[in-house]
């Protein structure tokens, strides 16, 4: 995706963290409707889904490319764009709820989801780094 060079600049400061995908975004509890408003598109299973559910996400700052594991037990991992990331089987999140940070995830322990649960499409992982 094309950026301003400030944009670059920022991204091109980031540190590493060994082979691990690096990123910046804030770390939030989201209700149903203000994750239909992120993803950009209904609630495939509307009929069926608790509108009372909360979903713990990080919200990234510019959508990026990953190349992450399927969800099933079938299939290459594959590159795709993320804007966001399920974390809500992660520990140890909860001091950082609300905040804007950097954050790295292992591609070979993020999955895309194999079905269609919200966020639709996007990827989820218990393996978090926080980076600051």
């Amino acid at each position: 995706m094309d950026g301003s060079s400030a944009e670059s600049g920022a991204e091109s400061t980031l540190p590493t963290d060994g082979n691990r995908i690096v990123f910046t975004g804030t770390i939030g509890t989201y209700s149903y409707e203000q994750v239909i408003e992120l993803q950009g598109c209904p609630d495939p299973n509307a009929p069926w889904t608790d509108p009372n559910q909360t979903f713990r996400l990080i919200v990234l700052d510019t959508p990026q490319e990953m190349e992450l594991q399927p969800g099933d037990p079938v299939g290459s991992p594959r590159s795709d764009t993320v804007r966001l990331i399920s974390v809500a089987y992660a520990e140890g999140l909860e001091q950082y709820e609300g905040q804007h940070l950097t954050f790295s995830i292992d591609p070979a322990n993020t999955y895309w989801p194999s079905d269609t649960s919200m966020p639709v499409g996007q990827p989820s992982t218990r393996d978090i780094h926080v980076l600051q």
